[in-house]
C-alpha cells in the first residue's frame, strides 16, 4: 500500500505567510528604535516619499484609464482623496498629529485589502509574486509604523495595529479567492483607484505638511523623501500586472537582486559562522602582551611576526586602527605596526571562510598568502626607507624611557564566554553593515551586469584591469568579508582572478579615513610607503595569479551562478542563514540603540 504524503502547502497559504511575515518585519523596525522628534520627522519624510512613489509609479500606471470606464476611474481616485479628507476633518476636527497616523492607517487599509482582493481573484497566484510583493509590504508597513509612532506613544498599541494590519491583505486575498467568479476586474480597478486617491491625500495633505512645517533639517528630510520614492520604484518592479483573471509576472530588478542576495548570504552563512568560531579561539588563546613584545624590534623578525599573527586576527581596517595604535604607543616599531595594519584587514577567519564558500579552494589559499606577502613587503620597506622615531603620545613615554628588562604586565585570559561575545557581538557589530552592503552590491552587480560583460572581459585580457581594480578599491572602505561577494559577482561577469585579488587586497587595507589617522600617528613618509607597497604588491600578485591561470584557461569557479544562486540551498545553509540573520538583526538593534542614546 502506497504511503500517504501530506500535500504541499497551497500557493494561497504560502502567499499569506510571506505577506504577513514581511508586514510584521517592516512594521516592527521603527518600533524598536528610540528616536528623537527629528528622527521621527525623517521617518515621516521617507514614508511620504514611499506613498508618492506608490501612487505615481505603481498604482496609477496599473489602472486602465484609456478604456470605456477610464473617466469613472478618475472619479474614484478623487473619491478616495475626498473620503480620507472628510474622515480626517470629521473625526479629528482639524489636521493634527493625531490625524497623521490614523489617516495613514485608513488609506493603507483600503489599499491593502484591494491588493489582496486582486490577488485572490487570480486563477493562479505564483509564490514568486508574493516575494516581489513582500518588498512592497516592507516599505508599506514601515511607513505606517513611522506615522503611527508619531501619533500614538504607546508602542504596544502601535504593535497591535501593525499585527492587525498585516492580516488585511491576507483577508482580501481569501475574500477574492472566494468571490473569484462573482467579482469583476473592474471592481479591483475601482479599489486601486480609491487607494491611489487616499495615498495621495495622506502624502500631500498629512505627511508633507507635518514634515516641512518648519525650516529645520530640510535637506536631510528631502533626501529621505527621495529615498522613499526610489524604494517605491524598486518595490513596484517586484510584482506582476493583472489582466483579467491572469497575472503576467515580470520579475523585476528588486526581486532578482533579493534572490541573488539570498544566494550569496545563505551560501556564505555556515562558513562565516565557522569563521566567528575561529575568531573566538584566536581571541581566547592569543595573548596581547606576547604580540606587544614580538613587535617591539625594528627588524625582519618583528615584521614577520606581525604579518603572520595579524592575518588570523578578526579585525577590519577600522577596528585594527586602535589596536595597532595602542601597540605602537606601547613600544611596537613602525615597521611591525605597518605590517600588522596590512595583513590584519586584508584577511581573517571570516573572510577566508567566505572565500571558500563563494570562490574556490585556490583563491582561499592565495588570499591569505598574498596578504602576508603584502604585509612583509610593506614592513621591510618601512625598515629600509622609513624612520622609527619613538611614539609622541603621553601614554608611550613611560615604556619608551624605561629601558629595564621588566616584562609587560600580562593580561588575564579572556575566557570562553568573553571570547564568544567578542566574536559574535563585537566583531559582528564591526563588520555587519559593510557585510550586508557588500552583499547587496554584489547582488545588484549580478543582476544588472550582462552575463558576458564585454568591458570586464576586455579588462581581464589587459593589465589595465589590475590597475582599475586598485583604483576602485583604494579610496573606498570595504572590509575583507564585504569585498568577497563583490569580487565573486564581478568574476561571474568576466573579471579576471588577478584583478579580483587586487580588489580583495587593496579595498580592505586602504581608505581615506584610516590613512588620515595613520598619517597623524606614523607620519606622512611611512603612510606613503604603506600605500605604495599595498597597491604595488597587490598589482604584482594579481599579475602572477593571472599568469598562473591563463595558460590552462582556468578561472576560479564560483559556488553557483548568477541565475541559480538562490536555488539548491541545503538545510545546513538554510539553518545557518537564519541564525546569522538573527544575529544581524540583534546587531542592528544594538547599533540603533547606541545611535539613539544621549551622548
Amino acid at each position: 500500500m502506497a504511503a500517504n504524503f501530506a500535500p504541499p502547502v497551497s500557493p494561497i497559504v504560502s502567499l499569506v505567510l510571506i505577506l504577513v511575515g514581511a508586514s510584521v518585519i517592516g512594521g516592527g523596525l521603527p518600533l524598536f528604535v528610540r528616536s528623537s522628534e527629528t528622527a521621527l520627522h525623517r521617518l515621516l519624510s521617507l514614508a511620504a516619499g514611499f506613498f508618492l512613489g506608490l501612487v505615481f509609479l505603481d498604482l496609477l500606471p496599473h489602472v486602465d484609464f484609456s478604456g470605456t470606464n477610464g473617466p469613472a476611474l478618475w472619479q474614484w481616485v478623487l473619491a478616495g482623496l475626498l473620503a480620507v479628507l472628510v474622515l480626517d476633518l470629521g473625526i479629528f476636527g482639524k489636521q493634527s498629529h493625531a490625524a497623521v497616523g490614523w489617516t495613514t492607517l485608513i488609506g493603507l487599509t483600503v489599499h491593502a485589502f484591494s491588493m489582496g482582493l486582486g490577488l485572490g481573484m487570480l486563477t493562479t497566484a505564483p509564490v514568486a509574486l508574493g516575494w516581489g510583493l513582500s518588498i512592497h509590504k516592507l516599505g508599506e508597513t514601515f511607513s505606517l509604523a513611522s506615522a503611527l509612532r508619531f501619533t500614538i506613544k504607546d508602542r504596544r498599541v502601535v504593535l497591535g495595529l501593525i499585527v492587525g494590519f498585516s492580516c488585511v491583505t491576507p483577508a482580501g486575498l481569501l475574500a477574492g479567492d472566494a468571490l473569484r467568479e462573482t467579482v469583476t476586474p473592474h471592481v479591483a480597478a475601482v479599489c486601486t483607484a480609491i487607494a491611489a486617491g487616499s495615498f495621495l491625500y495622506v502624502a500631500v495633505g498629512d505627511l508633507l505638511p507635518e514634515v516641512f512645517h518648519n525650516a529645520e533639517d530640510r535637506l536631510p528630510k528631502l533626501g529621505m523623501l527621495l529615498g522613499g520614492v526610489a524604494f517605491a520604484w524598486l518595490a513596484s518592479e517586484g510584482h506582476g500586472e493583472v489582466h483579467g483573471n491572469h497575472v503576467h509576472l515580470h520579475t523585476g530588478t528588486m526581486t532578482l537582486a533579493l534572490e541573488a542576495f539570498w544566494g550569496f548570504f545563505a551560501r556564505a552563512a555556515p562558513y562565516l559562522l565557522l569563521g566567528f568560531l575561529v575568531a573566538t579561539m584566536v581571541h581566547a588563546w592569543l595573548p596581547r602582551h606576547w604580540l606587544q613584545r614580538a613587535m617591539g624590534r625594528n627588524d625582519f623578525s618583528s615584521v614577520a611576526a606581525a604579518a603572520v599573527v595579524g592575518a588570523p586576527l578578526p579585525l577590519c581596517s577600522c577596528s585594527v586602527l586602535p589596536t595597532a595604535i595602542g601597540l605602537r604607543q606601547a613600544g611596537a616599531s613602525k615597521a611591525a605596526t605597518v605590517s600588522l595594519l596590512v595583513s590584519t584587514p586584508e584577511t581573517g577567519p571570516d573572510s577566508i571562510a567566505m572565500t571558500w564558500a563563494l570562490l574556490d579552494p585556490v583563491m582561499t589559499i592565495v588570499r591569505p598568502i598574498s596578504a602576508v606577502t603584502s604585509a612583509l613587503v610593506a614592513g621591510i620597506a618601512t625598515i629600509l626607507f622609513g624612520d622609527d622615531t619613538a611614539p609622541t603620545s603621553n601614554e608611550a613615554e613611560a615604556p619608551c624611557s624605561d629601558h629595564s628588562e621588566t616584562p609587560p604586565e600580562q593580561e588575564p585570559s579572556p575566557g570562553l564566554r568573553r571570547s564568544l561575545r567578542y566574536a559574535f557581538v563585537d566583531v559582528l557589530d564591526d563588520i555587519m553593515p559593510s557585510l550586508l552592503i557588500g552583499t547587496a552590491i554584489a547582488a545588484f552587480l549580478t543582476v544588472l551586469l550582462p552575463a558576458d560583460q564585454h568591458l570586464l572581459r576586455w579588462l581581464a585580457a589587459s593589465p589595465l584591469g589590475l590597475f582599475a581594480a586598485a583604483l576602485i578599491g583604494a579610496p573606498i572602505y570595504v572590509c575583507a568579508s564585504a569585498s568577497t561577494p563583490i569580487a565573486a559577482a564581478l568574476m561571474l561577469k568576466g573579471l579576471s582572478p588577478g584583478a579580483a585579488l587586487v580588489f580583495l587586497l587593496v579595498g580592505p587595507a586602504t581608505n581615506f579615513g584610516s590613512l588620515l589617522v595613520l598619517r597623524r600617528e606614523l607620519g606622512t613618509r611611512v603612510v606613503t610607503i604603506y600605500l605604495v607597497c599595498v597597491i604595488a604588491t597587490a598589482i604584482a600578485l594579481g599579475a602572477v595569479v593571472d599568469l598562473i591561470f591563463s595558460p590552462a584557461d582556468v578561472t576560479p569557479r564560483l559556488a553557483g551562478d548568477a541565475a541559480h544562486l538562490h536555488e539548491n540551498i541545503g538545510p545546513v545553509s538554510l539553518a545557518a542563514a537564519i541564525l546569522l540573520g538573527g544575529l544581524c538583526l540583534a546587531s542592528l538593534r544594538r547599533r540603533m540603540r547606541t545611535a539613539a542614546s544621549p551622548v
